[in-house]
């Protein structure tokens, strides 16, 4: 039934509505009320109202951590994208995440519930990884040291982002390798997030959806900007 088209169709001024211009007019209905009530809330109201599926999550990736023996595995989604520049989209994204832009990261994904710079530089995020049950606390620190990549960069794609994920405590979580490079329509890019060996294989299928969601949305925001 999920593959069949909606049974209903909208009429305005006389003229069809399709299915795809609902649900775009949907989401940006949808993150339009979640980025308002995020804003009367704060960071620290929604995680205090999210402490407990938090507190649950941190015990399955301790376990899913515990288990792995420093061993990891990627979610890795791949996009293309036209116009722009690898060097530009990163330091547009560095920038936006500097200045803790609310709308680019709530714009970006619906379960991007707190996403705030600390003052070490570090960025807390709070979300549901791979779209798997809880949300969960973590922090990305970011050392852009290659010796601290998963694998092997791809010298194809030279500009990088790279880094670790962490407990509020300090243990693993996970590791972060975006690479981009430019092309002759743009640029593309090879994302990762690297998890541990022994977490649920939904959630690390799970998060490539993730990325391919944010990084698409966030790029498409990037090529906007080069318009203004």
């Amino acid at each position: 039934m999920s593959n069949q088209p909606y049974p209903s169709h909208a009429l305005i001024d006389g003229v069809e509505i399709s299915e795809l211009e609902l649900l775009r007019y949907e989401v940006k209905r949808a993150r339009i009320a979640a980025l308002l009530l995020y804003q009367k809330m704060s960071a620290q109201g929604v995680a205090k109202l999210l402490k407990n599926e938090i507190s649950t999550m941190e015990q399955i990736e301790h376990k899913w951590f515990e288990q792995s023996a420093d061993e990891w595995t990627g979610s890795i989604t791949e996009i293309r994208v036209n116009g722009g520049g690898a060097g530009g989209f990163l330091k547009w994204f560095q920038d936006r995440v500097a200045s803790n832009d609310e709308a680019m990261m709530f714009n970006a994904h619906p379960e991007h519930y707190a996403v705030v710079k600390a003052l070490d530089d570090s960025v807390s995020i709070l979300e549901t990884i791979g779209g798997w049950k809880l949300p969960g606390l973590m922090y990305a620190r970011f050392t852009q040291d290659e010796r601290d990549a998963v694998e092997t960069p791809d010298p194809a794609l030279p500009v990088r982002l790279i880094g670790y994920l962490v407990s509020e405590d300090g243990e693993a979580r996970g590791r972060v390798l975006h690479q981009f490079g430019d092309t002759s329509y743009g640029f593309r890019a090879r994302l990762g997030i690297y998890w541990p060996a022994k977490a649920d294989p939904d959630m690390i299928k799970g998060h490539q959806w993730h990325l391919a969601c944010e990084f698409v949305n966030w790029t498409r925001m990037y090529i906007e900007s080069l318009c203004k």
